[in-house]
C-alpha cells in the first residue's frame, strides 16, 4: 500500500506558481525602446526605426511591432514600406474580429500579457489615417479613398467589439453596469482628409457632406474634442487657374503610455475588499481608500496584490505650429484632432472591463489555489497555515502584472491649415512653439513646385 504524502499537492501547486512567475510572457518588456525618445527629439526617425527593427518580438507582440515599425517608416518618409507594414498590422486586427474567443482562456486564466496584443481601438482607426496619408504622398488618391472608407467600417465595428467584450466576461458584480456605447463614432481628421480628396475630384456635394460630419464630430463627441473646430469657411473658395491650394498638416507630441497601478485584495466570506494605492512624486506608496464587492461563494483569508494599467500622458513641449511661405507672415495651424485625448477617453471607457476581468481572474486563481492548499494547511498549526496562505498569495501576485503594451509612435496632436498661392516655386518652413510663445525648433526650408490640378499636402512633424 502506497501512502500519499500530504504535502505533495501543495508542493505541486508551488512548482506551478514558480513556473508561472518565472515566465517572461506574463510581463511587458520595454527595454528595446530605450533611446528612441531622444532619437525622435533629434529628428532622427531612421535611427529609431533601425533600433526597433533590430528587435525580434515574441509572436504575441507581432501586431505591436508592426504598428511601431509602420509608424516609424512613415515618419522616415518610407511611405510604400509603411503601407505594407501597416496593412500587415491590419490583418492581425481583422483576425482578432474572427478569432476573438480563442484568446479568452489566456486572458482569464493567466493575464493579458500572455495573450496576443489586441491593440488599442484608436490604433486600429489611425493606421488607416496614416495609410491614407502615405497614399497621398505617393500620389495615389484612389488608394487613399479606400483607407478613408475603411475608417467608417472600423468605427462601426468598434461598437460591436465594445459590447461583446463585456458579454465575454465570465462574471460581473451585481452592481456593475457597463457603458452603453463606445465613445468614438467619428474622426474629424478622417473627415478632413475625405474633404481634400473629394475637392480634388470636384465632388463639391460630397465635400459638404463630409464637412457636416466633421462638425458633428465636435458637436456630438465633446469629451473627445474639447476645443473649437477649425475654421474651414474658405475650403470651398473659388480660385483662378493661376492659383493653387497648399494644404498643411502638422503633428506633434506622442500618445500616452501605460503604467502599472497596484491594488491589494483581501477576502472575507462572500466579500472582496479592494485597497487602492497611490505613489507620490518621491516614489512613496500609500493607501488612498478602499471599496468592497459582494462575491457569493468566495472564502475568507486570501491576500493578493494585482496590477491594472493606468494611462499616463507624455511631456509635450509644443503648443502650436506655424507655417511660413517665402517671407510672408506665418500661418498658425489649427488643431483638428487630439489622439492623446481620444486615447485617454477610450481607455477611460474600457477601464471597467479591465478592472472586472483582472479582479475575476485574480480571485478565481486565488480560490482555486486556496482550495488546492486546503488539505495541506489543515494539517498545520494556525501560524504555519497562515504563512502558507500568505506565500500562495504572494506567488499568485507575481502572475498579475499589468499589460502595459501600447504602440509608441503615434502623434498626440494634429493641426491643419491651408494657403492659396500662385502656381510656381515657393519656399515653405515650419516653426514649432511652446505655450509661452518660445520658438523651440524650425525645420529646414523646403522648396515646393506647385502646379494646378494636383493635391498638394505638406506635413510637419515634431515628436518630442
Amino acid at each position: 500500500m502506497v501512502t500519499r504524502n500530504p504535502h505533495t499537492r501543495g508542493a505541486l501547486i508551488t512548482m506551478v506558481l514558480l513556473t508561472l512567475t518565472g515566465c517572461s510572457t506574463l510581463r511587458t518588456h520595454q527595454l528595446h525602446y530605450g533611446g528612441t525618445d531622444t532619437l525622435l527629439r533629434l529628428n532622427d526617425p531612421a535611427a529609431a526605426l533601425q533600433q526597433i527593427q533590430a528587435h525580434t518580438p515574441p509572436q504575441k507582440d507581432q501586431l505591436l511591432h508592426l504598428l511601431n515599425v509602420g509608424m516609424l517608416q512613415h515618419w522616415n518618409g518610407e511611405y510604400q514600406a509603411s503601407n505594407q507594414t501597416l496593412e500587415r498590422a491590419n490583418t492581425y486586427f481583422e483576425k482578432q474580429h474572427t478569432h476573438r474567443v480563442s484568446e479568452l482562456p489566456l486572458r482569464i486564466i493567466l493575464n493579458d500579457n500572455a495573450a496576443d496584443y489586441a491593440g488599442d481601438d484608436a490604433e486600429e482607426i489611425y493606421l488607416h489615417i496614416f495609410k491614407a496619408l502615405n497614399y497621398i504622398a505617393l500620389d495615389q488618391p484612389d488608394q487613399a479613398w479606400v483607407e478613408i472608407r475603411r475608417i467608417d467600417q472600423k468605427l462601426i465595428q468598434l461598437q460591436t467589439k465594445y459590447t461583446q467584450a463585456y458579454t465575454d466576461l465570465p462574471y460581473t458584480p451585481e452592481t456593475f453596469t457597463p457603458p452603453e456605447n463606445h465613445p468614438f463614432h467619428e474622426s474629424a481628421l478622417g473627415r478632413w482628409l475625405g474633404m481634400l480628396l473629394y475637392r480634388n475630384d470636384g465632388l463639391w456635394d460630397d465635400v459638404r457632406i463630409d464637412h457636416d460630419r466633421l462638425q458633428m464630430a465636435f458637436a456630438k463627441q465633446r469629451e473627445l474634442y474639447p476645443f473649437p473646430p477649425p475654421n474651414l469657411e474658405n475650403f470651398n473658395q473659388t480660385i483662378s487657374s493661376k492659383h493653387v491650394r497648399l494644404s498643411l498638416i502638422g503633428f506633434h507630441g506622442r500618445t500616452p503610455l501605460k503604467e502599472a497601478h497596484a491594488l491589494y485584495l483581501h477576502t472575507e466570506k462572500n466579500l472582496v475588499l479592494i485597497l487602492n494605492t497611490q505613489t507620490d512624486e518621491l516614489g512613496q506608496s500609500g493607501l488612498t481608500g478602499w471599496n468592497a464587492i459582494r462575491w457569493p461563494g468566495i472564502d475568507p483569508g486570501l491576500h493578493l496584490k494585482i496590477e491594472l494599467p493606468r494611462i499616463q500622458s507624455r511631456l509635450n513641449e509644443i503648443a502650436y505650429i506655424e507655417a511660413q511661405i517665402n517671407q510672408d507672415p506665418p500661418l498658425r495651424l489649427q488643431k483638428i484632432e487630439s489622439l492623446e485625448t481620444i486615447s485617454q477617453q477610450i481607455f477611460k471607457h474600457r477601464q471597467p472591463l479591465l478592472y472586472i476581468r483582472t479582479l475575476t481572474r485574480a480571485a478565481g486563481k486565488g480560490w482555486a489555489f486556496q482550495a488546492g492548499t486546503k488539505p495541506l494547511t489543515e494539517e498545520m498549526n494556525d501560524g504555519w497555515a497562515t504563512l502558507t496562505r500568505l506565500a500562495v498569495g504572494t506567488l499568485l501576485s507575481q502572475t498579475e502584472h499589468a499589460d502595459l503594451r501600447t504602440a509608441r509612435f503615434f502623434p498626440a496632436t494634429t493641426s491643419i491649415g491651408e494657403l492659396i498661392l500662385p502656381t510656381g516655386t515657393h519656399t515653405l518652413q515650419f516653426h514649432y512653439y511652446t505655450a509661452d510663445g518660445r520658438l523651440l525648433q524650425s525645420d529646414p526650408p523646403r522648396t515646393l513646385n506647385l502646379q494646378p490640378n494636383q493635391l498638394h499636402l505638406e506635413q510637419a512633424v515634431y515628436l518630442n
